[in-house]
C-alpha cells in the first residue's frame, strides 16, 4: 500500500493527477482511497442553570452581591502603544508566520528527498536484476526461466534500440512545478493529442449489419457487471415506436448518439465529446428507414462505426509519427536490455541455441523457421519474444512485439516476425522496416511467409540465406 502526503497548497491538483494516472494504468475507484479531512468537533452547548427561589425572601443588598470588578467593561479599555512598539510587533508575527513557513517547507524537502531516494534505489536494484517483478506472496508460485550461463555475459551487455521522445513534464518542488525537458520512451496515444475525430470523414457502409437489439443492466448477483439482453416483441416495437415517432424527429439524433455512444463505450485517450459528435455526424444523414434499420440493428450499427473510429484514428497516428520521426521529434536509442528471467505462460524446451532454460511456446510455422535459425553455424542464440509489455516492443504509431529476436556471432541483431502466406501485415512490415533503418546498421527486422512475395518482406529461404551472411 503507498501513501501521498504533501503539505503543498497544490495538493487537491497534484492528487487529481495521481488519480487519473492510475485510472489510466487501470486502476479504479476501489484501488485507492483519499483520506478524508477530519470533521472539526461541533462545541457542546452548556446551558445554564437557574436556582429557583424564594420569591419572597428577604433581598441582599446590592454591595453583598457585587465587586468593583463587576462594573468594570474590559471591551472598553484601550492601551496607547507606540508606532514604535506596534512595528515591532508586526515584524516579530511576520517572523514567526516566515519561520513557521521555512520549517514546512524543510519538511516537505525532506518528505520530496527521501521518495527520490527510495525511488533511485528501487530503479537501481531493478536495473541490477533486471528480472520480472513479482509480488512477494508469488515468488514460489511462478515458475521462471534463467538465462543460460552460455549466453548470460552477452546478452546481458545488449541494448536494442526503441523509440524515444522528447518529454516535457513537471516536477514538485517545495513551492511549485517547474517544468523539465528530459527523454521518454515513446507512446502512440500521444499522436491523438490533437486529433478531431469530428472533423473526420464520417460516410460508412452500413450494408452487412445483422439484425440484434439489445438493452444493458447491471447484474447484481455478478458484482454489478454489465450484461446484455436482447430486446424483442412489445418492447422492441415500443421503443422504435416511440424514436421514430414524428413528434420526435428533433430529438432522434440525439437519442441515437446517447444509445450508440453508450454501445461503443471508451475509447481512450479520444474524448467521450468528439465520438458523440462523430456519431451525430453520421446519423444526421440518415432516413426514416434507416433510422428504423438502426434500432433493428443497434449492436451491428455501433460495431461499424467504432470501426470506422479505429480506422480514422490509426491512419492519423501513422501520418503523425511519419511526419515526427522525419522531423527527429522521434528517434531510436538503446534502451531495451533482456530480462535475466522470464515467466511465459506456455513453454517449450528442446531447440539450441535457446537464450533460456525454456523458452515461450512456439508453434506450426513459427518452429519450422526458428529451427532452421538455430542450426545455423554463425547464430549465437535466440529467444521467443513474449508479448504484452513482458518482451521487447517496437513502439511506433502501432506496438509491435516481433516473434523472435536472434543475434548472430558477428553481433548482428535480427527481428524475425513469422506469418502465415493468407495473413496481412503491410503494417508491421512499414513499421519494422523503419524501425531497422533508424537502429543502425547492426539491427535487422524480418518479415517473413513460407512462400507469398509482398514488398518489404521476405519468403523462408531468403531468410535464411539473408541470416547466414550477417
Amino acid at each position: 500500500m503507498s501513501y501521498v502526503l504533501t503539505a503543498s497548497p497544490k495538493f487537491l491538483d497534484t492528487l487529481d493527477n495521481i488519480v487519473k494516472g492510475l485510472n489510466r494504468a487501470g486502476f479504479s475507484d476501489n484501488d485507492y482511497k483519499i483520506a478524508e479531512p477530519e470533521k472539526p468537533k461541533e462545541p457542546q452547548v452548556v446551558v445554564p442553570s437557574f436556582e429557583q427561589g424564594d420569591l419572597f425572601a428577604p433581598q441582599k443588598p446590592e454591595s453583598e452581591t457585587a465587586t468593583e470588578d463587576d462594573d468594570l467593561d474590559s471591551s472598553k479599555i484601550t492601551f496607547l502603544i507606540s508606532d514604535n512598539q506596534q512595528n515591532a510587533n508586526t515584524e516579530s508575527q511576520e517572523g514567526n508566520l516566515d519561520s513557521a513557513e521555512e520549517s514546512s517547507n524543510a519538511d516537505v524537502n525532506e518528505i520530496v528527498k527521501k521518495v527520490e531516494a527510495e525511488a533511485e534505489k528501487e530503479t537501481s536494484a531493478k536495473n541490477q536484476n533486471n528480472k520480472p517483478q513479482i509480488p512477494t506472496e508469488l515468488e514460489n508460485q511462478v515458475k521462471t526461466y534463467k538465462m543460460k550461463d552460455v549466453f548470460k555475459e552477452s546478452a546481458k551487455s545488449l541494448k536494442i534500440p526503441q523509440f524515444l521522445s522528447n518529454d516535457t513534464s513537471q516536477e514538485l518542488t517545495n513551492e511549485l512545478f517547474t517544468e523539465l525537458q528530459s527523454q521518454k520512451l515513446f507512446e502512440s496515444e500521444e499522436l491523438l493529442r490533437d486529433f478531431k475525430l469530428g472533423n473526420e470523414d464520417s460516410n460508412i457502409d452500413f450494408a452487412d449489419v445483422e439484425t440484434s437489439m439489445y438493452r444493458v443492466d447491471l447484474d447484481e448477483a455478478n458484482n454489478n457487471k454489465p450484461t446484455f439482453l436482447k430486446v424483442e416483441g412489445r418492447t422492441h416495437e415500443a421503443i422504435i415506436n416511440y424514436i421514430l415517432d414524428p413528434k420526435q424527429k428533433a430529438h432522434r439524433v440525439k437519442n441515437c448518439t446517447y444509445r450508440i455512444k453508450n454501445i461503443i463505450g471508451k475509447m481512450y485517450p479520444i474524448p467521450d465529446k468528439e465520438i458523440e459528435l462523430f456519431i451525430s455526424h453520421v446519423l444526421e444523414r440518415f432516413t426514416d428507414e434507416q433510422f428504423s434499420d438502426l434500432l433493428n440493428h443497434e449492436y451491428s450499427y455501433a460495431d461499424k462505426i467504432k470501426k470506422k473510429i479505429k480506422e480514422l484514428s490509426n491512419s492519423y497516428k501513422e501520418k503523425q509519427f511519419l511526419n515526427m520521426v522525419d522531423k527527429d521529434l522521434i528517434f531510436t536509442e538503446e534502451s531495451y536490455q533482456l530480462p535475466a528471467e522470464i515467466i511465459p505462460s506456455k513453454s517449450i524446451s528442446g531447440l539450441p541455441k535457446s537464450l533460456y532454460e525454456k523458452e515461450g511456446e512456439i508453434d506450426g510455422f513459427e518452429k519450422e523457421v526458428i529451427n532452421d535459425v538455430a542450426n545455423l553455424e554463425n547464430v549465437e542464440f535466440w529467444t521467443r519474444n513474449l508479448e504484452r509489455s513482458k518482451g521487447f516492443c517496437i513502439n511506433g504509431f502501432i506496438n509491435h512485439y516481433p516473434d523472435f529476436i536472434i543475434k548472430t556471432k558477428k553481433g548482428k541483431i535480427v527481428l524475425l516476425e513469422t506469418k502465415g502466406d493468407h495473413l496481412d501485415a503491410e503494417k508491421k512490415i512499414k513499421l519494422g522496416n523503419l524501425w531497422a533503418s533508424k537502429a543502425g546498421n547492426d539491427y535487422k527486422y524480418c518479415l517473413v511467409y513460407k512462400e507469398r512475395k509482398v514488398d518489404g518482406a521476405y519468403t523462408k529461404s531468403e531468410f535464411i540465406d539473408l541470416v547466414k551472411a550477417w
